[in-house]
Parts: structure tokens; C-alpha cells; sequence
């Protein structure tokens, strides 16, 4: 083991401790009036006080019991030329902001701990009926997924199932198109607007498997860890492959197998971004032998992102 377990152990009850804050946070602020600003100039991306406040909480954990280790958070600014250590903090303070500013209960808090490159500690919180401070998944490398203090375990299907839910990204027909055997079996189509919490409900078996066509590296840190220990299996698209639009799938274990302690720069880790399938191992196996990039998307990932093995 690459890491001891003790430092594991440690690791993961800060975490937990972390996003359970972080999330009661969330849960109190939800309804309330907010402040607003936009990342953007055409004000479509959203950042507002209660994000800064909870990545502040996250972040002054992290820093007080594991000052060696590097945090990155989505709504940092600077920083980017700074170098990655072994452990890095990949923290979604509030993952679905739009959902939140429009109060709809469907967001995430989210923190996954990367070791040279590969996800070994995630917790995620989310809203849940019933539950005044909503419910924490976690789970640590080689020792299982966790909702609260209870085991969970993947949707283990061969085949989507047509009554169970799938969540597909928006632009799911504009970037892949389907083979004949996965015509009409895509399942009941959801898009909840927040990666993290569409992890956490794959791994729980809610969701049958989970497409994230362009996510970033806090969208999904903590989500690739909780799906692997519960039994599930992740795969990214590393390319196209000798024909047409057919796609190259890779099992996920380092999030970017370019990492390099020391060398990588936490830039690079931002600019991180790739398709990526969650689910049971024989479903992730049928989905991905039947999914094809669109031509025109792989001229438009040329033209804008200059990616060669496109």
C-alpha cells in the first residue's frame, strides 16, 4: 500500500468532519438571500458567498491538521502556478450552485484526496428528505463506500435497465452518437445540474451508471472514489480509436496519469477535463463498446483544444 492506513484513517475522519461542517452550512443558507457574483461576462456561471463559505471551512480544516498538503478548491483564484505535492485536496464547495440559487434541493459538497494522481479519500455530502442535515458519503481506498455509518453497494446490471434512471450531460447527442445495441436502452434520462451528487447517487445504486461529458477534476475527485469502493468501475475517454468516431476507454486509476509531484502545476490539474463513465463494470463495459464521438465534436476539440490524438 502506498499509503499507510493509519494516515488513511486520519485523512478520511478529517474529511468527513470537513464536509459534514461545510454541509450543515449549505443546508442552513438553502432558501436564504444570497450574494451573487459571475465568473463569466455572460453571468452563467454563478459563484456566491455561501460557496466561499464553505470552501473556507473545508480549507482551514485542511490547512490546520495537514499543513504539507495542497488544496485546491473550484472558486480559488491565483495560485495556479504553484506546484503539486503527493497529497492534493480537491474540494466542489457547493457543486450545483444553480440549483441552490433557485431552491432546488439538489446540490453537493464535495472533497476528494488525490495521492500522486490516484483519488485514496472522498467525502461528499448532499440534501436528503427527512434528514435536517442531509446525508454524508465516504469512503477511503481498499476500504469500502459508506453512506453515513451504512455499506452501499453499485446497481450491478449487465444492460440499462429502461425503468432506471441514467444521468446523461446536455450535450450527450451533440458529442457521442449510439450503436444499434444501445438503441433505445440508454434508460430513464435524468440531468440533476451537479456531477458530485449524481456520483454519490450511482454508487448508492440510485443511478444505474452516470456520463459526465465535461467535467472538472473537484466535479468528480471525491465521485471516482465512492463509485470504485462500491463496487462500481470508471472509465475515460483517452482518445479516439482507429476508426471514425470509435473512442479509446481506459479504466480510471490516477485521474491524470500525467501528474507528476513536484513537476505538475496546479494549473494543469484545472485545466484537467475528459468524458468519463460511471457504473457497474458490466455496464460501463456495454455502454462504452457502444458509444461513438460525433465527428463534429472532434473537430471542434481540434480547432479550440489543439488535442493531438484527436
Amino acid at each position: 500500500m502506498f499509503v499507510d492506513a493509519a494516515t488513511l484513517e486520519e485523512i478520511e475522519a478529517c474529511a468527513v468532519d470537513a464536509v459534514r461542517r461545510a454541509g450543515r452550512l449549505l443546508t442552513q443558507r438553502f432558501g436564504t438571500a444570497l450574494e451573487v457574483k459571475f465568473k463569466d461576462k455572460d453571468e452563467t456561471d454563478p459563484v456566491t458567498d455561501v460557496d466561499n463559505e464553505s470552501q473556507a471551512i473545508i480549507q482551514h480544516a485542511v490547512s490546520r491538521q495537514f499543513p504539507g498538503h495542497l488544496f485546491v478548491g473550484e472558486e480559488d483564484e491565483g495560485g495556479d502556478e504553484e506546484l503539486v505535492p503527493d497529497f492534493v485536496w480537491v474540494v466542489d464547495p457547493l457543486d450545483g450552485t444553480k440549483n441552490f440559487l433557485n431552491g432546488l434541493p439538489v446540490y453537493a459538497c464535495s472533497v476528494g484526496v488525490l495521492f500522486r494522481g490516484i483519488p485514496v479519500v472522498a467525502a461528499i455530502h448532499v440534501p436528503w428528505p427527512g434528514k435536517i442535515d442531509g446525508i454524508l458519503f465516504h469512503a477511503r481506498k481498499g476500504a469500502g463506500t459508506y453512506c453515513e455509518s451504512e455499506p452501499v453497494v453499485i446497481c450491478d446490471v449487465g444492460e440499462p435497465g429502461l425503468a432506471r434512471l441514467t444521468t446523461l450531460p446536455g450535450m450527450f447527442r451533440n458529442v457521442f452518437s449510439v450503436k444499434k445495441p444501445l438503441h433505445g436502452k440508454l434508460g430513464e434520462v435524468r440531468n440533476t445540474g451537479s456531477i458530485a451528487y449524481d456520483l454519490a447517487m450511482t454508487a448508492r445504486g440510485v443511478l444505474q451508471y452516470t456520463v459526465a461529458g465535461n467535467p472538472r477534476i473537484w466535479d468528480i475527485a471525491a465521485g471516482v472514489l465512492l463509485v470504485q469502493e462500491a463496487g462500481g468501475t470508471v472509465m475515460v475517454a483517452s482518445g479516439f480509436g482507429s476508426g471514425g468516431g470509435s473512442i479509446d476507454w481506459r479504466p480510471m486509476g490516477e485521474i491524470m496519469p500525467s501528474l507528476r509531484s513536484g513537476q505538475t502545476t496546479v494549473a494543469d490539474l484545472k485545466r484537467w477535463s475528459e468524458p468519463v463513465i460511471f457504473g457497474s463494470s458490466k455496464l460501463v463495459d456495454f455502454v462504452t463498446r457502444n458509444l461513438k464521438f460525433r465527428h463534429r465534436f472532434k473537430v471542434w476539440l481540434n480547432r479550440v483544444f489543439g488535442l493531438r490524438f484527436f
